[in-house]
């Protein structure tokens, strides 16, 4: 298998002192497949702010932000406009409210479902239906 130099670098952060990858590249290969592998669009029924999500069980939800919180969220808005630290916020209450609605309405496999095969099921357009009043 063959990583490139900026993939190794950007998983690795460099190389040894004799200019090898301080990681095999099967292992960057690995890492680089849990941190992407997975990960389904979701959209905020609330505000449509997109985030890729990964359900590993019920319980565990790993998300990943496509923009910048504090400019796409209003609650990350909020409280980076009353000077406070928006990476202590665990998440929008909305936004983990969408995602726990398209996990019960089957848009985000949880588990291995939906990759039973390894790959990465493709899920890109997927996306939540839209917010409704006193739904």
């Amino acid at each position: 298998m063959t990583v490139s130099t900026e993939a190794q670098d950007t998983f690795t952060g460099g190389r040894t002192t004799f200019g090898e990858p301080d990681v095999r590249a099967d292992t960057l290969a690995d890492r680089a497949d849990f941190l992407t592998r997975r990960l389904t669009p979701v959209s905020c029924r609330s505000c449509g702010t997109e985030v890729l999500v990964r359900k590993n069980s019920e319980q565990h939800t790993s998300i990943q932000w496509t923009s910048d919180p504090a400019s796409s969220c209003p609650r990350y808005a909020d409280e980076a406009a009353r000077g406070g630290n928006t990476a202590l916020l665990d998440t929008c209450i909305e936004l983990s409210a969408s995602i726990a609605t398209a996990a019960a309405e089957g848009a985000v496999p949880i588990g291995e479902e939906g990759s039973r095969d390894g790959t990465r099921a493709d899920h890109s357009q997927v996306r939540t239906p839209e917010h409704r009043e006193g739904a």
